[in-house]
């Protein structure tokens, strides 16, 4: 009959894919700023250390639920 949602989703249907990648993006860096953080510059746990090793250098790929 015509109604409007006046339910959330209703209102905030029009999360455009634009608007998703930035989100993501936002929340990566604050991962990575979390991350370096939390384990800079290093751990003395070995197994650790070197997982984290590709922080340190900068060279993470994204994970695979990132790349479109």
């Amino acid at each position: 009959m015509g109604h409007e949602n006046p339910t959330i989703s209703g209102v905030y249907s029009h999360v455009t894919e634009a608007m998703t990648d930035e989100i993501i993006r936002l929340l990566d860096r604050l991962w990575d700023a979390a991350i370096r953080e939390r384990f800079a510059p290093e751990s003395p746990v070995g197994v650790l250390d070197t997982a984290l090793r590709a922080y340190r250098e900068r060279s993470v790929t994204p994970l695979l639920s990132q790349t479109r």
